[in-house]
């Protein structure tokens, strides 16, 4: 699967998760105000650039969406 080594973060309220650690509110709330485009332009430039097995995390800060890539060597 491509960029099955890229791991989503929220940033909410200054507080990092992995999606497992949201509660059905807090995904509620990303669910809700989520720019999937964005964030799927940015997935895409990833893969384009570092190829299928990159390893790598996104943060995306909430509620603004704000995306940082940090890329993890292995």
């Amino acid at each position: 699967m491509r960029g099955k080594n890229i791991v989503n973060i929220y940033v909410i309220d200054s507080i990092a998760y992995r999606k497992d650690e949201l509660n059905q509110d807090q995904i509620r709330y990303v669910e809700s105000i989520s720019d999937k485009k964005k964030y799927n332009d940015l997935r895409q430039q990833i893969l384009a650039e570092k190829g299928d097995d990159v390893h790598a995390l996104i943060k995306i800060y909430f509620p603004g969406q704000e995306m940082n890539v940090v890329y993890n060597s292995r």
